[in-house]
């Protein structure tokens, strides 16, 4: 395989969990290594800002893009004109300016969950055929999709739902 470590491939296989247990709102991870949740907290406002290095994540003590934006690893993908730290046009590029009209699809997304809940085209994706070559790493969680569930009780709350797309992943 690519990497030289030894793996099993399974493909399009689903794993679900609830993001709530008891009423309560829950965050489940599924992981064989140690994942502080600080590391996803800041990862993912980086992605929301639309940044393209990863400054912020060091700035956090967040160092997991450092091996994915090395020196030796932007010259493996042929991107000798990236810095240092330097991820291109990946992830939160891609949320926050996509395409050639540079549609922030994060943006558009809060607007048509208020203005529309139940529509079932909330969509994000981070995967932009056109612009791979210019990213340090093609997008593992390339997309997602939100869906909400009109209320089933008396209290009138609505259920939020995500479904996030993985091209690649790591799991037990």
């Amino acid at each position: 395989n690519r990497t030289g470590c030894s793996a099993h491939s399974m493909f399009g296989g689903d794993i679900e969990f609830p993001l709530t247990r008891k009423g309560i709102n829950i965050i489940p991870l599924l992981t064989t290594k140690r994942v502080p949740l600080k590391s996803v907290y800041v990862e993912l406002l980086w992605f929301l800002s639309g940044a393209t290095n990863t400054d912020f994540l060091r700035e956090h003590g967040v160092t997991i893009w450092d091996g994915n934006t090395s020196r030796e690893y932007l010259d493996s993908r042929g991107l000798t004109n990236f810095k240092v730290g330097d991820v291109g046009r990946a992830y939160g590029y891609q949320w926050r300016s996509f395409g050639a009209t540079g549609v922030d699809q994060i943006k558009r997304l809060v607007e048509s969950l208020q203005r529309d809940p139940y529509d079932r085209r909330h969509v994000v994706t981070a995967w932009n055929p056109e612009e791979l070559d210019q990213c340090a790493l093609p997008p593992c969680h390339n997309l997602f999709t939100m869906v909400v569930d009109a209320p089933t009780d008396p209290t009138g709350k609505m259920t939020l739902n995500c479904k996030v797309n993985m091209r690649s992943t790591d799991t037990f």
